[in-house]
């Protein structure tokens, strides 16, 4: 074909805004699976709660004697030894949130005493009596009709 030259017609294909799985297989991603999007967005919906109990959410947050910082509360070396430079409230938002992600991966919710982590036995079951309890107080779950 030389330049200037129109290129042959192809045939259409109709954008859905889907990759497939070729297409995925080609990039190297691998689609999750249920369980592993389920613990995904378990683990950012117990994020949000550990930083709203930290900094109310606030990412340019420090405490009363400066040690902790930012929107988790990291502490200087803990911050630098995930990686980051400058402190946290000095980072975006979003790199607190990745760093918090790394952490919590690391090791679940130790660095935040006040937070339960729903990893260990204790805290699974304690979620899964609170279920329980609340599926008992249901009048449907008791068998009665209305």
């Amino acid at each position: 074909m030389q330049r200037g030259q129109a290129l042959p017609a192809l045939q259409r294909a109709d954008a859905d805004g889907i990759i497939g799985p070729q297409t995925l297989k080609a990039l190297g991603v691998y689609p999750q699976t249920a369980q592993a999007q389920a613990q995904a967005a378990s683990a950012d919906s117990l994020l949000q709660r550990i930083a709203e109990c930290e900094s109310a959410g606030e990412p340019a947050a420090v405490c009363a004697t400066g040690r902790y910082r930012g929107k988790y509360q990291f502490d200087r070396a803990t911050w630098r030894r995930l990686g980051g430079t400058a402190g946290p409230p000095a980072a975006p938002e979003a790199d607190q949130d990745a760093m918090a992600a790394k952490l919590f991966a690391q090791a679940g919710t130790v660095p935040w005493p006040a937070a339960p982590d729903p990893r260990t036995p204790r805290e699974r079951a304690r979620r899964e009596a609170e279920r329980s309890a609340s599926v008992s107080r249901d009048p449907r779950s008791l068998g009665s009709r209305p």
